[in-house]
């Protein structure tokens, strides 16, 4: 996270990282063990630190548990913890179909009689828009990136069979097809781009959940970042943070619904 932060800077192109609260392995603002949860440092400053500058501006779910064992009570126990500089714009789902804090459909942490509803707390970490894992892939194109104001897509590029695949090096591959007009794939004005930093095998394939320790920039990257800076600065395109592009998206239909 260091590492991409530092890089990103060299191309001046706004980009935004998620984090999850609680993590056993892996970055995360708080820890928990033996029923105890406390703030996690050196993490949790420096996560803060980035979460004030926009850096950071999506919760990456509550935690990283796939196997289970978040609950409700676990929330109650870490948000108190969380001053209120921690806050977030939007929310991704995370994890398989044991991690129930995930919402409806893949969880039910919005179902507000379940033990596992979290909506309280992470709505008062400042959470508007949700993804609940519904994305825009090759194979399910779609012209709405934002739903009834509060849910959202992302941009997956490869199917979503192949999702565990996609690591930085697809970035350019990802951008094409996101541009890609065809009858088959009608690409939206609007498009939510997200790739995981993956470590990788010596066959180029990654390593799935671990983080890359050296990050880099393959050239093809390197050329597809510069160009959309050159595009950008020529007034082609813009390139926001997703909390700046979804209160953009909720700002322009507010403004449209009190022009009628």
């Amino acid at each position: 996270m260091r590492q991409a932060q530092a890089r990103f800077e060299e191309y001046g192109l706004p980009f935004s990282e998620s984090c999850w609260i609680l993590a056993e392995n892996g970055v995360s603002l708080l820890a928990s063990a033996n029923g105890m949860v406390t703030r996690k440092q050196p993490d949790y400053d420096f996560l803060v630190g980035l979460i004030e500058q926009g850096k950071i501006d999506t919760l990456h779910t509550w935690g990283d548990f796939p196997n289970g064992g978040f609950s409700r009570e676990l929330a109650s126990k870490g948000y108190p913890l969380l001053d209120k500089r921690v806050s977030f714009g939007a929310w991704t789902a995370h994890g398989g179909l044991n991690d129930l804090q995930n919402l409806v459909p893949l969880g039910q942490g919005d179902i507000t009689e379940s033990n596992y509803y979290h909506m309280d707390y992470t709505q008062s970490l400042g959470v508007r828009f949700f993804c609940r894992n519904v994305d825009i892939d090759v194979s399910r194109p779609s012209r709405e990136v934002l739903l009834d104001g509060k849910y959202f897509r992302r941009f997956r590029g490869p199917p979503k069979s192949e999702a565990h695949s996609i690591t930085f090096d697809w970035f350019p591959r990802q951008i094409k097809l996101a541009e890609k007009r065809s009858i088959w794939h009608k690409s939206p004005d609007d498009v939510i781009i997200y790739t995981h930093f993956y470590a990788q095998r010596e066959d180029k394939t990654p390593l799935r959940s671990r983080p890359v320790e050296d990050f880099a920039v393959t050239d093809a990257t390197d050329k597809c970042l510069r160009e959309l800076a050159e595009r950008r600065d020529r007034g082609e395109l813009e390139i926001l943070r997703i909390s700046d592009l979804l209160n953009r998206l909720v700002r322009e239909e507010e403004s449209s619904e009190n022009r009628r």
